[in-house]
C-alpha cells in the first residue's frame, strides 16, 4: 500500500533513454527463446534533478550510495524509493521517476551485456 502522498502525475518521454529502451526491447524479441516480461521501477528525485534527466539522461555517476553495485538506485515499491531517498534529497518536493524495465528469470536487464 502506498503511503507517500502523490500531488500531480506527469506522463514525460526523455527521447534519447526511450529510444534506448525500445531498441533493446526489439533486440531481446528478436532472440528465439528470450522471454521477458516488463516491469516498472521507481526512482525518487527532486524535480530539478528529473528535468536534468530527461534532458541528459541518468547520470549514474552521481551516485553517492549503494548497496547492490553503482548506479541510479530503483525499486519495485515507490515507498522504499521515497524513504530511502528522503535522507538524501535537499528540502524540496520530491519526484517519482517510474519507467519501465526489461526483466528475465527474476533478474532486470537494464542494459548491454
Amino acid at each position: 500500500m502506498l503511503h507517500c502522498t502523490i500531488n500531480l502525475i506527469h506522463r514525460v518521454n526523455a527521447p534519447q533513454m526511450y529510444g534506448m529502451y525500445l531498441l533493446r526491447k526489439e533486440e531481446l524479441q528478436s532472440t528465439p527463446g528470450y522471454l521477458f516480461q516488463e516491469i516498472i521501477l521507481y526512482h525518487v528525485t527532486t524535480k530539478s534533478r528529473a528535468m536534468e534527466s530527461l534532458k541528459s539522461g541518468l547520470d549514474w555517476r552521481r551516485t553517492r550510495r549503494f548497496k547492490y553495485g553503482r548506479g541510479v538506485s530503483f525499486s519495485d515499491d515507490a515507498d522504499y524509493a521515497n524513504y530511502y531517498a528522503a535522507d538524501y534529497l535537499p528540502d524540496e518536493v520530491n519526484e517519482i521517476i517510474y519507467p519501465s524495465f526489461i526483466k528475465k528469470n527474476g533478474a532486470s536487464d537494464l542494459g548491454p551485456e
